[in-house]
């Protein structure tokens, strides 16, 4: 088992997006943990996408009722929220609370990452270089990746430096191995760090590797409420 799949199951178990911090609870809430269920309940009959979402982060992370996390999410997608399109493609992807659709996946990765979600782009990225969902096509990945990392995302500027050194015959304008793993080190990816020291010091003696689909590491998102 390579490095860059280890670091990556571990950390990405532990992101979170940094304007919700840690706390379970989206917002103060009075009362019992059934109490905050119902008042997310009540926000997602309201029409609210990210009540929807949310509530099925919880029955998801809290109760593992796949099928109905599944059926939030869906309907906050259709409410038009990104991380709700992100979180109903996960669950296709794994089998999590519906039958494995690879395919429709990839197209909800799509919508979300159209709507600047990077992790989206990323796996989005993923599903063209792995060929799942889609036809395989090296080139789309790349540029995937790279708009992932454009949009923030380190694994997104780790992807980007592994595909176009496996690959150098594909065309990758300014963005060299070097460059990527630069940036996913800045962005604090420890194995951007390693692997730019790696490239600077000895490449032939270390493979960079496409980072896989795998239901550890692919994280739920949820989100503030909209001001």
């Amino acid at each position: 088992m390579n490095n860059r799949y280890l670091f990556l199951k571990s950390s990405l178990n532990t992101i979170m997006r940094s304007a919700i911090g840690v706390s379970i609870f989206l917002q103060p809430v009075v009362g019992t943990a059934d109490e905050s269920f119902d008042w997310l309940a009540e926000q997602c009959k309201q029409k609210e996408s990210w009540a929807c979402n949310n509530l099925g982060y919880r029955y998801s992370s809290e109760r593992q009722e796949y099928a109905t996390s599944y059926s939030f999410f869906k309907k906050a997608c259709k409410l038009g929220e990104p991380m709700g399109c992100f979180n109903q493609g996960r669950a296709l992807l794994l089998g999590e609370g519906v039958a494995r659709d690879p395919a429709y996946a990839f197209k909800l990765m799509d919508k979300s990452c159209r709507d600047k979600d990077e992790e989206a782009c990323k796996i989005q990225g993923i599903l063209y270089e792995s060929g799942q969902g889609t036809a395989k096509d090296l080139q789309a990945a790349l540029r995937l990746y790279q708009r992932a990392c454009e949009l923030g995302s380190a694994g997104g500027c780790y992807n980007q430096g592994a595909l176009s050194y496996q690959h150098p015959e594909l065309p990758r304008g300014k963005n060299t191995p070097q460059k990527s793993f630069q940036k996913a080190c800045e962005l604090k990816l420890e194995q951007g760090c390693k692997a730019l020291r790696n490239l600077q010091s000895a490449p032939e003696q270390h493979q960079f590797l496409p980072d896989p689909i795998d239901q550890m590491y692919i994280k739920l998102n949820k989100r503030e409420p909209s001001s």
